[in-house]
């Protein structure tokens, strides 16, 4: 579709497009769409989305805000069109800091310990983490450390053992399965990318 919502991905995926064609892309933190579009994001997971299907008042306004004229006045209207849509109720400003949260403590911490820490029951948090994000927090956790050795590869240069190391996996063997199941290449054969591929791979949680 034209507007569409590519979801937060546990495997690899590509998409093939053909001719000259202008695309602007909207990248979201795993909580960050559902204020725009208040519906279950777990039909979104690995999937490709027709946006009118998630907010049609979302994908009705995308659509006329990249009718102007020039990129400067499209991205301005894209932003509007944004802050227009953008609901945030309090009881889903405490859950994304929820996630946040779980998002960037250490891996050390189990699941239950986190959930214990912060006295909720932990089917809840899971229910409530897959309903906003479209996964389990034990997936999000793996798609976090993903990212993460991601982040090593290209900007630190380190061995695999020391990545291995440092992101609690069992052994080397495992890690490089895991990272060629999200990104369908190798840990080396990712590391020679051109630059152009690995310039987009910054993965921030703060």
């Amino acid at each position: 579709p034209p507007f569409h919502i590519n979801g937060l991905r546990s495997k690899y995926s590509f998409i093939h497009q053909e001719k000259t064609i202008r695309i602007f892309g909207i990248s979201f933190y795993p909580h960050g769409l559902y204020p725009f579009v208040h519906k279950s994001l777990k039909e979104v997971q690995n999937k490709v989305v027709d946006l009118n299907g998630l907010s049609y008042s979302l994908g009705e306004k995308l659509k006329k805000a990249v009718s102007n004229d020039t990129t400067e006045k499209i991205i301005a209207e894209i932003e509007n069109t944004l802050i227009e849509e953008l609901s945030i109720k309090q009881d889903f400003a405490d859950k994304a800091q929820l996630i946040s949260d779980f998002i960037t403590i250490s891996d050390d911490m189990s699941i239950k310990s986190f959930c214990d820490k912060r006295s909720i029951n932990i089917k809840t948090f899971e229910r409530m983490v897959l309903y906003h994000t479209g996964y389990t927090p034990k997936i999000l956790r793996r798609i976090k450390r993903f990212q993460n050795t991601c982040n090593q590869l290209v900007h630190q240069h380190i061995s695999l053992t020391d990545i291995t190391y440092d992101n609690n996996f069992t052994d080397q063997s495992y890690f490089i399965k895991e990272f060629t199941r999200f990104s369908g290449t190798a840990p080396r054969t990712f590391q020679t990318e051109k630059a152009t591929v690995k310039e987009n791979v910054k993965y921030k949680y703060l």
